[in-house]
């Protein structure tokens, strides 16, 4: 299971299922620690999380970045 996020020209939509093409993913070993570390707004949690193999990242880690940041904004 996997949600696509989809940022397009000021535009977010989302699917679910994680057999979508992407740019770059975040795939984590279960719900409970992506919405922990995700929420927690810690770029050290977030290494944390894959130095423990519980995050993989794929694609570019750039967008990858750009999500995150993202995210802190809207937890904040």
């Amino acid at each position: 299971m996997g949600r696509l996020f989809i940022f397009d020209r000021g535009n977010l939509s989302t699917l679910t299922d994680g057999a979508h093409p992407y740019d770059a993913a975040l795939v984590w070993s279960d719900s409970n620690t992506a919405f922990k570390v995700m929420s927690s707004g810690s770029d050290e949690q977030t290494f944390l999380a894959a130095a423990k193999g519980k995050l993989k990242i794929d694609g570019m880690a750039a967008y990858v970045q750009w999500f995150n940041d993202g995210v802190k904004l809207v937890i904040k």
